[in-house]
Parts: C-alpha cells; sequence; structure tokens
C-alpha cells in the first residue's frame, strides 16, 4: 500500500481553463499524479534502477470534481509486478473523505 497528497492549486494553469467558469482538476493530471506515485513507489519498494515511465490506463472511473484548493489522497496497491518490466497499480482519489476517483494504471521500466 502506498499513499501521496496532492493539493489542486487555486493558480495551476491546468485547472484554471479546463472549462471556462468552473476550475476543476483534469482528469489527466489525477491519472499523473497516480502515475507518479506508482513510480516512486516501484523505485523505493522494488529498488527499480532508472525510469519507471507511464505506460497506460488499465480503466479509470471518475466520481467527483476535485476543485481547487481541495486536498487529493491518493490510495495505491500494486497488483502485477514484474520486475524490471512492468508494474500494475489499482489508485484511488480520495477529497474531503468521498472517492474522486478509481484507476488501474500500468508502468514501464524504461
Amino acid at each position: 500500500m502506498s499513499w501521496a497528497i496532492r493539493t489542486s492549486q487555486r493558480t495551476s494553469s491546468g485547472v484554471r481553463g479546463h472549462i471556462p467558469g468552473r476550475p476543476l482538476m483534469p482528469g489527466v493530471i489525477q491519472i499523473e499524479a497516480a502515475a507518479q506515485l506508482l513510480s516512486f513507489f516501484v523505485k523505493h519498494v522494488y529498488k527499480e534502477e532508472g525510469f519507471v515511465g507511464f505506460g497506460g490506463i488499465e480503466r479509470a472511473k471518475f466520481r467527483a470534481a476535485i476543485e481547487p484548493g481541495c486536498r487529493l489522497y491518493l490510495l495505491g496497491h500494486i497488483t502485477e509486478a514484474r520486475p524490471g518490466r512492468r508494474y500494475v497499480c489499482d489508485v484511488q482519489g480520495v477529497v474531503s473523505e468521498t472517492l474522486a476517483f478509481e484507476a488501474t494504471i500500468a508502468g514501464l521500466k524504461v
């Protein structure tokens, strides 16, 4: 199990212009944060050398809006590990005790 925190900033360009008049954290930023968590976890727990890059989204569901100033808690669990090759992680994003998104993402040793 791994976890991380990301705060949606009011000044973030990805948030401000996403939907005019309704700033939100874009889904792509949520998935990117999850991918960074996966990469960090794999490098530190599995002691993977080199670069672990984003390999793809196997599934994703977005369930709640993440507005500027919200704190996004990321919870991840490795479900498949092929050291030196591929890692798969189930990730949940939680804001204010509400499930905001869930996804299964893959990382590749590059």
